[in-house]
This record gives C-alpha cells, sequence and structure tokens, in this order.
C-alpha cells in the first residue's frame, strides 16, 4: 500500500473551492484512495489557524479531519514532540536552501516525518517539497 503525506495547502484546496488548486486537491483526493494518509499535529494547527477565520461549516470539517486523524482515523497523525520540533527548527536554521526554497518548520517537521518513515510521496503545493527523494503528487 502506498504511504502519503497530506500537507496543509492539500486540505485547504481541498475544502476551498475558490483556491486556485482546488481542481488539483480534488485530483489528488481521487488518487489518494486505497493510500495509507499520514498528517502531523503541526498541519493539523495550521489547518485549524486557517480554518478559525472561514465560515463554521468550515471549521467544523476541519476540526472533524483533525480529530479524525487524532483518533488514527483514517490512518496516521505523526506527533510534535519537543524532540521533533527542536529538529525541525535546526533545519530551517541550517537549510542551504535559498530563501524561497526554504521550509518553514511545518513543512521541516514534515519533511523530517517523512523520512524517518520512508515516505516519499507529498500532496502539497509548496515549492519545498520539490527535492531529491520526495514526488509531490502531480497529475
Amino acid at each position: 500500500m502506498r504511504t502519503v503525506f497530506l500537507d496543509t495547502g492539500y486540505f485547504v484546496a481541498r475544502l476551498n473551492p475558490n483556491d486556485q488548486h482546488h481542481e488539483r486537491a480534488l485530483w489528488m483526493a481521487d488518487q489518494l484512495l486505497g493510500a495509507r494518509c499520514v498528517t502531523s499535529d503541526l498541519v493539523l494547527v495550521e489547518l485549524l489557524n486557517w480554518a478559525s477565520k472561514r465560515s463554521a461549516n468550515v471549521r467544523k470539517a476541519c476540526a472533524t479531519i483533525a480529530l479524525e486523524f487524532l483518533n488514527g482515523n483514517p490512518d496516521e497523525c505523526v506527533a510534535a514532540d519537543r524532540a521533533s520540533i527542536v529538529r525541525a527548527i535546526e533545519a530551517c536554521r541550517d537549510s542551504p536552501a535559498s530563501r524561497k526554497a526554504r521550509p518553514g518548520a511545518t513543512d521541516a517537521h514534515a519533511m523530517e516525518a517523512m523520512s524517518r518513515r520512508g515516505i516519499t510521496v507529498v500532496a502539497s503545493f509548496d515549492r519545498h517539497f520539490k527535492r531529491p527523494g520526495i514526488r509531490v503528487l502531480a497529475p
């Protein structure tokens, strides 16, 4: 079974019909059928922060997604413990990438979680994930 890491942008684009990536996110959702889906605490926090400025229906949908992942359904939510957050901070600090290609803490945490679990495919629209060893799910 294929495992795919789900990034914040995927969730946002899937839920927001006005998002520039909405159609691609719907395509991604079809590709995820039968895949093992993994996300992280930090991705869910970003999603809920985005939802806090949206309608009650969007907030409910995002809360449902977050609670399902936190409860192990559909698949896995990677915990953000102190050690993993420190590694993400260090990765941001030490990244040799240019400013535009340098990941933020949430993406650095996601990449580290992917690496530790052998996950090589991500559902994302962030350019930070376009690097050797990671394949961005795309049509």
